[in-house]
């Protein structure tokens, strides 16, 4: 719920207006990501009922933390880390510069690396300096599902240019750390 209230709300801005969010509570299309049954109707039912109020809360603009009986959101854990990677580029005016293979970018990336070994993934950096953090799943033989956008920002970036997608990947490892949950695919 966390992400789509994010998308829609940037949406909304985008589309002056114009957007409308239209929800539902889903298909048995994702069963193979963590390899468990799905849900019958009346719990996802619930569990929609539940996503709409939690998106109801974050689209306010205002920090909400949600302990649901399906959902659990936890503003001040990707809210701090928002805040502690805009120190890396920071402008006097509260904006972020950090450009690509700067020296405030090796920073960020020296941070990220450091964050995904904590949150207990394999850090992997191709030919053209991309990083990937791998949250090993039940059967590595399937294909990783990718989560992520990229840390460097524009050269007169705000706090969320870019790092929202990949610190909002990261908080989506810490939060299925948190719960215990193991994935079928990594």
């Amino acid at each position: 719920p966390a992400v789509v209230a994010q998308k829609a709300a940037t949406l909304q801005l985008l589309a002056e207006g114009r957007f409308t969010l239209g929800l539902g509570s889903g298909e048995n299309l994702n069963e193979h990501v963590i390899g468990q049954g799905w849900p019958g109707v009346a719990t996802r039912q619930d569990m929609l009922r539940e996503a709409i109020e939690v998106i109801r809360q974050l689209m306010t603009g205002d920090l909400v933390t949600y302990r649901g009986e399906h959902f659990d959101v936890d503003s001040a854990r990707l809210w701090d880390t928002i805040h502690e990677t805009a120190k890396f580029g920071a402008t006097p005016k509260g904006g972020v510069r950090r450009l690509t293979l700067g020296p405030e970018d090796k920073q960020v990336r020296d941070w990220f690396r450091k964050a995904c070994e904590t949150a207990g993934l394999e850090v992997h950096v191709d030919a053209i300096g991309s990083m990937f953090g791998l949250r090993k799943g039940r059967d590595m033989s399937k294909p990783p599902v990718g989560l992520g956008s990229h840390l460097d920002t524009q050269p007169t970036g705000g706090k969320f240019d870019g790092v929202l997608g990949t610190l909002a990947a990261l908080e989506v490892v810490r939060t299925l750390n948190d719960a215990g949950i193991e994935t079928e695919t990594p």
